[in-house]
């Protein structure tokens, strides 16, 4: 895939089923332009990684990263923010 012009970024903290009940429409919205969403998980004990992968399956520029310890909510924004080569985030 070349450098998109665009990218989504979305940091989370204990936000799994929010995940699951929102990234499906999203999905549907981007998923004719190819638009990658990135998400960098903070959160230490819930199952977003598994969320992730189950919507992998869908559409296949989503990326996902698990921080080794809590960035805190702006460094977390800052490290996603930083991830993507596109244009804009």
């Amino acid at each position: 895939m070349e450098s998109p012009i665009l990218a989504i970024a979305i940091p989370t903290f204990n936000r799994a089923e929010t995940l699951r009940s929102n990234l499906p429409s999203l999905i549907l919205e981007i998923k004719e332009y190819s638009i990658p969403i990135y998400v960098s998980d903070n959160s230490a004990n819930d199952d977003t990684k598994e969320v992730i992968n189950e919507l992998r399956k869908q559409y296949e520029f989503l990326f996902y990263y698990k921080n080794t310890k809590d960035l805190g909510h702006d460094k977390n924004s800052f490290y996603v923010a930083q991830l993507p080569e596109s244009d804009y985030v």
